[in-house]
């Protein structure tokens, strides 16, 4: 059973979320994944690659769209999309399969959309990045300058933060995308030794971001 284990907020409406997990059975090979489930057991009737009515991302051949639609990105094998948001303003659930049911903590992507008709909400880079610096403090943390990415030709900088989590450590790397009507986060966080190993798929996905 997938749980929010910490939410922070980068800005006022919008936040980074992180998972946990909790002992659950091990999946048979041939079980259908939770985006197959969300595409067969709790179809809507939508054409495939749209958001649902039941606020849940839709995957079609190995393309993951966001519950609002706005975006998609190409997954990454072993990782799949959650069928659930966590919360109003996550859009994107991405799990690493083989961390949900052996880990203290599953390594995960989590998208999140704040519209700019909202108050607070930075639609410039040096914006979000004193925002951030705002939150992300306290003893232990630190925050470093992210490897920059190109998405849909632009060249997107981020943060890397280091923190403790409810007793876990975890590291997570976050990339603001600026639209003309809002701000797209996404970020990816895991434990740091599954975080070292799986960050050049993460940044994979990332790049193959595209607006619908």
């Amino acid at each position: 059973m997938i749980r929010k284990l910490a939410a922070t907020a980068l800005i006022a409406v919008t936040g980074l979320a992180a998972c946990s997990t909790d002992s659950e059975p091990d999946r048979e090979q041939n079980e259908p994944t939770a985006a197959e489930e969300t595409r067969t057991d709790e179809a809507t009737g939508e054409e495939t690659g749209q958001a649902s009515d039941d606020n849940v991302m839709v995957v079609d051949d190995g393309i993951a769209t966001t519950t609002d639609g706005r975006y998609n990105l190409t997954l990454a094998d072993g990782w799949q999309a959650y069928p659930a948001p966590l919360d109003e303003t996550v859009n994107m659930t991405v799990l690493l399969v083989s961390d949900v049911n052996n880990a203290e903590f599953a390594a995960n992507i989590i998208g999140t959309w704040a519209p700019n008709s909202i108050s607070g909400v930075p639609t410039t880079y040096e914006e979000w990045r004193s925002a951030t610096g705002n939150v992300f403090t306290g003893e232990g943390v630190t925050v470093d300058e992210a490897e920059s990415i190109e998405i849909e030709g632009d060249e997107i900088d981020g943060i890397v933060v280091s923190r403790d989590a409810d007793g876990v450590e975890i590291r997570q790397v976050v990339y603001p995308i600026f639209a003309e009507d809002g701000l797209q986060e996404v970020a990816f966080s895991a434990t740091p030794d599954v975080f070292d190993e799986n960050l050049a798929d993460a940044q994979e996905m990332f790049a193959s971001l595209r607006s619908n």
